[in-house]
């Protein structure tokens, strides 16, 4: 029986002209009721003899023959335990399809379902690799690119595992992975295409132990030579992204280049972020501009103004970031946090403005610092400010009192009230 099934769906022996019955023979009219009938009722056992009558004797009667075919293979390989007749029937659900081809076309849409049933069939088979990378290739060319993204994530596995057996380098993977990635990214942005983009990535990580420098080794002579590629500077993002070399001279020169080509504020954020983890702020300063002149909506504004605030503060650069935090206040959204960030620019300015003449003068700075602690709401910066107040002998000694008005100086240019360090046991 194996034997017969196996010779019966080689398309060679079963689509000779001779077999071929009329169209309006009584046994295909039956048989064509019968399988009907039985995948109707979901008896797929008794549906397939009948159906392979048909694939053999008239395989051009209708395509829903091959339509069916595909259900009835898919359930009778779900209950089949015997590895031989897993197989024969592996072959015959592949062959129905290229029968399908043969006989009703629509070979882009077709062979994007035999890719997948070939590649679940044989992803263990190393003697298969070649022929099924082949298949998807052609899939994927016949179709422009635009499959499923599983079959996408069949390409990476096939060849991850042909580079466990060591017949593909670290380099062709890295070749294989953009080339997926460039496919993925004209797919739609859904749900299931962007789990297929994380699984290539975790495919990437675990297939190529390559580390910063390696990856330098193979990209540094390339942009070298074409510093304004984008296509190559792409390609050094997603690698430097995934296998986490983002700190690198060649993952920044990258992110430049596409920046300069194509400005938007997904690369300027990444850019910017880039600059001020290197602490490179006046160069992160000009790219939050940027980004501020990108920012459409009053939060974006107000997250642009907080991130140079932040930058300029990191800096050094007080007067820069007080006043960033300030234009953050005038968007008009009531959130506390330019309020504490200038709170801890006063806060942490006594050294700088320290004169050493006047005790009072050199601690005004943690009045106007416990001021905007107070707008911002933080009880406990209120109170490190608070116990960093002049004692009330100073502030007597210096001829001042209590309550008064005072003018903060130094670059700090705002006015106050005067008042004494609370004893420890009110702090």
């Amino acid at each position: 029986m194996r034997e017969y099934l196996f010779i019966l769906l080689i398309l060679q022996s079963l689509h000779t002209a001779g077999q071929i019955q009329p169209v309006d023979s009584a046994e295909t009219v039956r048989k064509v009721a019968l399988y009907s009938d039985y995948v109707r009722e979901g008896n797929f056992k008794e549906a397939k003899e009948p159906m392979e009558w048909l694939l053999k004797n008239r395989p051009d009667y209708h395509v829903s023959i091959y339509i069916n075919a595909e259900k009835v293979y898919k359930a009778l390989l779900k209950e089949e335990k015997d590895p031989a007749n897993v197989l024969l029937l592996q072959r015959s659900m592949l062959a129905a399809l290229d029968a399908r081809i043969t006989y009703f076309g629509n070979r882009k849409a077709v062979l994007k379902r035999k890719a997948f049933w070939a590649y679940n069939y044989w992803k263990s088979d190393a003697s298969k690799y070649s022929q099924l990378l082949a298949m998807i290739d052609t899939t994927i060319a016949l179709n422009n690119g635009v499959i499923p993204g599983n079959l996408y994530i069949a390409k990476m596995d096939v060849t991850r595992r042909m580079k466990v057996s060591g017949e593909v380098s670290n380099w062709d993977i890295l070749e294989t992975y953009d080339g997926i990635i460039a496919g993925l990214d004209q797919l739609p942005d859904t749900q299931g295409n962007k789990k297929a983009r994380s699984v290539v990535d975790e495919l990437l990580i675990k297939t190529v132990k390559l580390d910063c420098a390696e990856l330098g080794e193979w990209f540094e002579p390339k942009l070298a030579k074409s510093p304004t590629d984008t296509t190559l500077a792409k390609q050094v993002i997603r690698f430097g992204l995934t296998l986490k070399c983002t700190e690198t001279a060649y993952f920044i020169q990258s992110v430049e280049t596409m920046y300069a080509a194509n400005p938007n504020p997904g690369m300027a954020k990444l850019l910017a972020a880039k600059y001020y983890q290197q602490q490179q702020y006046k160069k992160a300063e000009r790219i939050y501009l940027d980004i501020l002149k990108m920012s459409e909506t009053a939060e974006d504004k107000y997250n642009s103004y907080m991130l140079l605030a932040t930058n300029s503060q990191k800096g050094k650069d007080r007067i820069a970031s007080r006043n960033y935090a300030k234009k953050a206040l005038e968007v008009g959204i009531n959130f506390l946090e330019p309020y504490e960030l200038i709170g801890d620019l006063y806060y942490t300015s006594q050294e700088v403005c320290l004169q050493r003449k006047s005790r009072v003068q050199d601690r005004s700075v943690y009045w106007i610092a416990y001021d905007y602690y107070e707008k911002a709401k933080n009880q406990s910066k209120m109170k490190l400010a608070k116990a960093q107040f002049p004692a009330m002998v100073d502030i007597f000694n210096e001829g001042y009192k209590e309550g008064e008005e005072y003018a903060v100086e130094c670059w700090v240019n705002e006015k106050t009230t005067i008042r004494k360090r609370p004893a420890e046991s009110e702090l």
